[in-house]
């Protein structure tokens, strides 16, 4: 429990950024896009935003010029489905830490970047709240592994323990059965001892009443 309530910590934190990813990514236009893709002399710090974007969503190393990030947004519609399709979850090490000299830029956000250009504020946006999503996500990742764990034994003594309870349950009945054929034997015992005793006095009745009789017959035949 304290686990998951860690966890639970944690992971709160997280979906306010993936929140803030998303709805970057809902604010994206192919209108936008299309701008963005056709400034023949962008900003330096818009180069910085798709720069980011390559990085992160093409795994690009070392071609980050315009031209290339151009090619990118080729088919705007296309890329911004590729963004939303970004698994934010899985974010290899050498990615974060091409990233993070980027992000760290004292203009490297979306108020700044407004100015500049919709599409790479939005852009700009995504990815900083992406990596701040995957670097708490990280952080939970083993904790949730943790409680899949635990739950996953829990459920298995749960499964067991129905088993076993099943089990008693089929036994209990059993022995209610049994316990009522013996009651019911030991009151068949009972009514055939108070029957056999009844008729037992009913024979020494018997016999006395004979025994009376016959002295009274002697007693009128002499």
């Amino acid at each position: 429990a304290a686990i998951k309530a860690e966890a639970d910590g944690e992971l709160s934190e997280a979906m306010p950024a993936m929140q803030k990813a998303e709805e970057a990514v809902n604010c994206l236009t192919k209108a936008a896009i299309q701008e963005l893709k056709n400034l023949g002399k962008p900003p330096a710090a818009c180069v910085d935003v798709t720069k980011a974007v390559l990085i992160m969503l093409r795994l690009e190393k070392k071609n980050h010029d315009w031209k290339n990030a151009q090619k990118m947004m080729n088919d705007p519609q296309k890329f911004l489905d590729e963004i939303g399709r970004f698994d934010a979850k899985n974010i290899q090490d050498w990615v974060l830490d091409a990233l993070q000299p980027i992000i760290d830029l004292p203009y490297f956000n979306e108020e700044d970047m407004k100015g500049k250009s919709t599409a790479a504020a939005y852009l700009c946006n995504w990815v900083v709240n992406i990596v701040t999503f995957n670097k708490i996500y990280k952080k939970v990742a083993p904790l949730m592994a943790k409680v899949d764990e635990a739950t996953a034994v829990k459920d298995a003594a749960e499964a067991k323990l129905a088993i076993v309870m099943e089990a008693l349950d089929v036994v209990k009945k059993r022995v209610a059965a049994l316990n009522e054929k013996l009651a019911t034997a030991k009151a068949e015992l009972a009514q055939a001892e108070q029957d056999a005793q009844d008729s037992q006095s009913k024979l020494a009745l018997a016999e006395r009443l004979v025994n009376g009789l016959a002295d009274e017959y002697k007693r009128w035949t002499i």
